[in-house]
């Protein structure tokens, strides 16, 4: 799992699915603003939508704990909570 936003995303997603409604509102609150962060960095100019450095559009290497896979990844797991 991603080390940034993405990661921290879709932690709180799987987590907001076994707590109260109060707590799972802050939380995918929390979530939601941590997308509109990471999609404000997103790129058109590269292959990679999102680089695998925050605040430096460049392309990134394939993996599973950054760039355009970890971002997928944490918008998934929102979209499910």
């Amino acid at each position: 799992m991603a080390h940034g936003n993405s990661g921290i995303v879709a932690a709180l997603s799987r987590m907001s699915t076994n707590v109260d409604t109060k707590s799972q509102h802050v939380m995918l609150n929390v979530a939601r603003r941590l997308i509109n962060n990471i999609l404000q960095t997103r790129s058109t100019k590269n292959v990679s939508q999102f680089s695998n450095i925050a605040e430096i559009s460049e392309d990134s290497r394939i993996g599973w704990c950054y760039g355009d896979m970890s971002v997928s990844l944490g918008l998934a797991n929102y979209s499910y909570a």
